[in-house]
């Protein structure tokens, strides 16, 4: 029980102790100059990455129609080497793995954003 009560009684003078500090008005505006560039650079940086993914939407969709219209042939010319499924698999990880290029980050550029909300104004 004691242990508790001089929990308590710590806890309660701590925060009693605990005086917030407030950033400094060029701080608030370094967010926001900080903020209102990574704006700037998203809003610009969308139409890219919509057209990216039309494109790896309709460079599926092709290779999917001429795999489907070519099927017969391919899977007899590649059966008869036995690498149909080797095919397949290749083209599958193409795939995904051109999802993960478009869908993953640049390390630089999260490193940067990290590194600019970190520092200070110089002045």
């Amino acid at each position: 029980m004691s242990n508790e009560f001089e929990f308590d009684s710590l806890i309660k003078k701590m925060a009693d102790e605990h005086q917030p500090q407030l950033p400094t008005a060029a701080q608030i505006w370094w967010r926001a100059q900080i903020r209102k560039k990574q704006e700037a650079r998203a809003r610009v940086e969308r139409p890219m990455q919509m057209m990216r993914t039309v494109a790896i939407v309709i460079c599926g969709a092709v290779i999917t129609a001429l795999l489907a219209s070519q099927g017969r042939s391919l899977s007899g010319l590649l059966e008869s080497r036995g690498l149909m499924a080797l095919f397949a698999i290749s083209a599958a990880v193409v795939f995904l793995l051109s999802f993960a290029v478009l869908l993953w980050p640049a390390p630089r550029e999260r490193q940067s954003r990290a590194q600019m909300i970190r520092r200070k104004p110089s002045y």
